[in-house]
């Protein structure tokens, strides 16, 4: 191409480097690896005959619309918000499922067990609140840099905007607005992780921070 148009610029695709920030930078957070590895063992766990027989059955008992898992992918990171939505929404089911899955005389008790323990933390609730509204963020504007009429400015615009946005987000009141959230919905769900650790802590690359949350 270049030989028929010398002066032809190659420009990655921004939705690609969008993505690749995203993995880069989960990948190097010991909390956020934490939590999407739980959300991935979800879906293999639920993958299972057994385990999804049991998981369609709490939905119906629980009067929940019937919703199957998701499974992640590193080559699409902006539709991951759909993976967090899914489990916000089914949480009471995919929790209660996991502890009748975690009976002695079940197979594989002793990784739904597992599971549910990390899903009861209240460091996983908090990773839920966050990346619901970090990753809803992050696929409107993959869908707008996807666009057929999104111009090289427009698009540098858009990721300037998304770089503000999030900086603003580094605070004490968005924490304790992050945690506050979190805490009510483990209260709808009549888990009480906050209450018995009294403080919860998100990991950074090098060691665990208490608020303002540092991801």
């Amino acid at each position: 191409m270049r030989v028929d148009h010398p002066c032809a610029m190659y420009i990655h695709c921004l939705s690609h480097k969008l993505n690749l920030v995203l993995v880069n930078s989960c990948s190097v957070n010991r909390t956020a690896v934490g939590f999407f590895n739980t959300t991935d063992e979800l879906f293999k766990y639920f993958s299972k005959p057994r385990a999804h027989d049991v998981f369609l059955n709490t939905q119906k008992l629980l009067g929940i619309r019937s919703r199957e898992s998701v499974q992640q992918s590193d080559t699409h990171w902006a539709c991951r918000w759909n993976i967090v939505l899914a489990v916000k929404t089914q949480y009471s089911a995919i929790v209660t499922s996991l502890d009748t899955l975690s009976d002695s005389a079940e197979s594989r008790a002793v990784e739904a067990a597992g599971i549910a323990k990390h899903m009861k933390t209240a460091e996983f609730a908090v990773c839920l609140a966050m990346f619901e509204d970090l990753l809803l963020t992050i696929y409107v504007v993959h869908k707008a840099l996807q666009g057929r009429e999104m111009t090289l400015g427009d698009a540098s615009n858009l990721t300037e905007k998304l770089q503000c946005n999030f900086a603003k987000q580094r605070c004490v009141e968005s924490w304790l607005s992050l945690r506050s959230r979190a805490e009510e919905f483990f209260a709808e769900n009549d888990v009480r992780a906050f209450q018995s650790s009294g403080h919860c802590t998100v990991g950074s690359t090098a060691r665990n921070v208490k608020t303002p949350l540092t991801m």
